[in-house]
């Protein structure tokens, strides 16, 4: 075990994460695909309580956005090259929320792609599934893997907890959902070597109208090489 984060405490331990996207000498809160997501991540967005991370989105323009939310990374203070990394999560479907639990190559900012999407929600039009992608090439070809939908059919996994995983060797990338294998990318020439970081935040489409209050709560991570 070479990382965890329970979030048992009562507050984020900053020491750990980063609330925005940027450097510490360059933070910012716009989202990552400002073309395609409506909400501005505001650095005091991100709660600890009741044993969960809790990113939310709030209704309310904020810089230009018509909602506000939260996002963590850990890629000041970790990053690791192959392993398994695996966090329990619950989000919310409405139509519209963009949650995801990815990774970026290290040091924060200075390479993309390599980009794993271990999960994201609302991808093609169905927000009951997770979608793993892989993107390993850059603009105007933009290599991908293209987003998958995993898990089984009959679950709507926007209801409860459930346990999102990713084995990553210089050989595979396999994503599973509450232990079972889900896609696997193994183009192993395309696999990336760089260090990763882990990123969770809780995106909104444009033009989306959702409950203020919507949540996404993170029970734990973990990272074991």
């Amino acid at each position: 075990l070479k990382f965890q984060d329970e979030f048992n405490g009562t507050s984020l331990n900053t020491s750990i994460w980063a609330t925005q996207r940027g450097e510490a000498n360059g933070a910012y809160g716009n989202p990552y695909n400002p073309q395609y997501e409506d909400a501005f991540y505001l650095a005091n967005n991100p709660k600890v309580t009741n044993g969960n991370l809790v990113l939310t989105l709030n209704k309310g323009t904020t810089n230009g956005y018509p909602y506000s939310s939260g996002m963590v990374q850990n890629g000041r203070s970790f990053s690791y090259k192959y392993g398994y990394t695996e966090a329990r999560v619950k989000v919310q479907g409405n139509a519209g929320v963009w949650p995801a639990y990815w990774t970026l190559a290290s040091p924060i900012d200075k390479y993309w792609p390599p980009e794993i999407d271990i999960f994201e929600f609302g991808m093609e039009g169905n927000n009951t599934h997770p979608w793993f992608n892989y993107h390993y090439g850059a603009y105007p070809n933009n290599g991908q893997f293209g987003v998958k939908r995993y898990g089984n059919a009959a679950i709507n996994y926007s209801q409860d907890f459930h346990t999102y995983g990713m084995l990553w060797r210089s050989n595979i990338i396999q994503v599973y959902i509450d232990g079972q294998p889900g896609p696997s990318y193994t183009t192993s020439g395309n696999i990336t070597s760089l260090p990763q970081y882990l990123i969770f935040n809780l995106g909104l489409k444009k033009g989306a109208n959702v409950p203020s209050g919507t949540t996404m709560q993170v029970d734990y991570v973990r990272v074991w090489q």
